[in-house]
């Protein structure tokens, strides 16, 4: 004799709000990819743009490289940007805005994306041809523009 029992998936009776969830969770990431592959391709100087939850996760990527590991990108970015609120918070007192690594090869910039939750980073690397001070600006406001994709979605 087959057991039974309730639950979303072999309750009939109930919709599966499940798979409206998950093509939600899809379309949003489709629209953050999207827009970062065109940030990607519209500058130059721009290899990598990752958008990632504050906890580590990986929403989008893109790359100029076809081998960046996405998972371990956005785990590295989270880490960051908790550092780095943590240390600005005990030197400083304040908030951190964003954080920059500056290599041999070109500059990272992490900041938290300004939507209604807060719940997410970008991180942005440029090789070194262009100004330290345009790429932070392209990261801030390429997150200020993410954050109204984000905001409009309802998850």
């Amino acid at each position: 004799m087959l057991a039974t029992f309730n639950s979303p998936h072999t309750d009939m009776s109930s919709p599966r709000t499940d798979i409206d969830a998950s093509w939600n969770a899809e379309t949003l990431r489709a629209q953050c990819k999207a827009f970062l592959d065109g940030t990607i391709a519209s500058k130059p100087y721009l290899c990598v743009a990752s958008l990632s939850t504050a906890d580590g996760r990986a929403i989008a990527l893109a790359s100029a490289r076809r081998d960046d590991d996405a998972n371990r990108i956005a785990a590295m970015a989270s880490s960051l940007l908790a550092l780095s609120e943590s240390f600005s918070r005990q030197i400083l007192r304040s908030p951190c805005k964003y954080s920059m690594l500056a290599t041999e090869h070109g500059v990272i910039v992490t900041v938290r994306v300004p939507s209604a939750k807060r719940m997410h980073a970008l991180s942005i690397a440029a090789d070194n041809s262009e100004m330290l001070a345009l790429v932070l600006r392209h990261a801030l406001d390429t997150a200020a523009r993410l954050a109204g994709i984000l905001d409009r979605s309802p998850l």
